[in-house]
């Protein structure tokens, strides 16, 4: 029983640093208004267009000074892409899609690129021909191709129920394509993933199927379908809200930060993490391992807490959120990630070579959080 009390006392614990720094960084926690921070920016973006004249009834919809009907998705949408709320404007013309216009997210801005091919898919096209359109996601982006998606869905969806598209489209009750769900392939590869991930080990312990569950992590949640734990995701969760839409996210989390509460400890990172499943297959690549002392493992154990310490201190001063962006994680979505958070991860498989998973053991903050959870 007091193992229990202690492990739920850490969670809170954890859980109210964490809210801290989303709170700190955008004003929210799990959705809900709570500082001026927040309240600010959402000003400012609703300020962001020289354009918007006036409001057609709420802050959903205004108006351009040559007519143009700009719709605001930002209520609209609860889908949520890899970082968070993806909102877009709608601007809509002579019963035509004129553009889509990304609004401030927190997407890392090098990632979020790759989506603009995407937004120009509805340019010039009739509003109940672009409602039905079946657009394909961003290889590597796809839930945040999904959110966008969905957000200029409803947006169309709004102007064409409350009477603001011009009068010969025609509005219908025909539902969009299925692909454009999170019943995609890609989510429903990394679903199957981490259902194994997660019941497989508690009952079979042979290393063949602890490789392959290793592979499919690297191939399906890192590389394919984006579907990990990173601790801007995590903030971003404690910030907006679990995605609802995003099963195996969800599925993660609860191996991450449910799991231990029951004795399972580290259970994401020993079994679904996929730059840890990519340490450890590069580790078992016969080469001379260094012999690391008690000693220097309990320097480098000190180093790993004391970086986390430091990095959640600034953040709750209102400083340091972009080393989020950093973290080797990123260098699954290859052709986005930056050159830093490149490098890492690259470093991160040299020094697994030498010694197994290294930067989990000593450096990664994200599974610091969980590691800190199941101490």
């Amino acid at each position: 029983m007091k193992k229990v009390l202690n492990t739920l006392f850490r969670f809170f614990a954890l859980l109210i640093v964490t809210a801290f720094v989303a709170i700190g960084r955008d004003g929210t926690l799990f959705g809900f208004q709570v500082s001026e921070k927040g309240a600010a920016e959402a000003q400012h973006t609703n300020e962001d267009a020289a354009n918007r004249l006036s409001a057609l009834a709420s802050d959903t919809v205004s108006l351009a000074e040559d007519g143009t009907l700009i719709v605001h998705t930002s209520f609209l949408s609860d889908m949520q892409g890899y970082a968070g709320p993806t909102p877009m404007d709608v601007y809509l013309k002579d019963g035509q899609v004129q553009r889509v216009k990304a609004l401030p997210n927190r997407e890392t801005p090098r990632f979020f690129r790759r989506l603009e091919a995407l937004l120009s898919s509805w340019n010039q096209k009739p509003v109940g021909e672009a409602r039905q359109m079946k657009v394909d996601v961003v290889t590597g982006a796809t839930y945040s191709s999904l959110a966008v998606i969905d957000n200029v869905r409803q947006g169309l969806a709004f102007a064409m129920e409350k009477g603001l598209a011009e009068k010969e489209v025609e509005p219908t009750t025909e539902e969009p394509d299925a692909d454009f769900s999170v019943w995609s392939l890609p989510s429903l590869a990394a679903i199957l993933v981490v259902l194994m991930g997660i019941i497989l080990p508690l009952f079979y312990k042979r290393k063949w199927l602890h490789t392959l569950q290793g592979v499919l992590n690297i191939a399906v949640l890192g590389f394919w379908s984006g579907t990990f734990l990173s601790y801007g995701q995590i903030v971003g969760m404690v910030s907006q809200g679990l995605p609802l839409s995003r099963l195996a996210l969800i599925l993660l989390v609860i191996a991450g930060f449910l799991f231990p509460l029951f004795g399972r400890r580290q259970y994401y990172c020993m079994h679904l993490c996929p730059l840890g499943s990519a340490q450890e297959l590069v580790g078992r690549i016969p080469t001379r391992k260094w012999k690391i002392s008690p000693q220097c493992a309990t320097r480098l154990t000190i180093f790993r807490y004391t970086l986390w310490g430091v990095l959640n201190v600034l953040m709750m001063h209102g400083v340091a959120y972009e080393w989020m962006d950093y973290e080797p994680f990123s260098a699954f979505f290859l052709a986005s990630a930056g050159g830093v958070a490149l490098a890492i991860a690259l470093l991160s498989l040299i020094l697994s070579l030498f010694s197994p998973r290294f930067y989990c053991r000593f450096i990664c903050p994200t599974g610091t959080l969980m590691k800190l959870l199941s101490r």
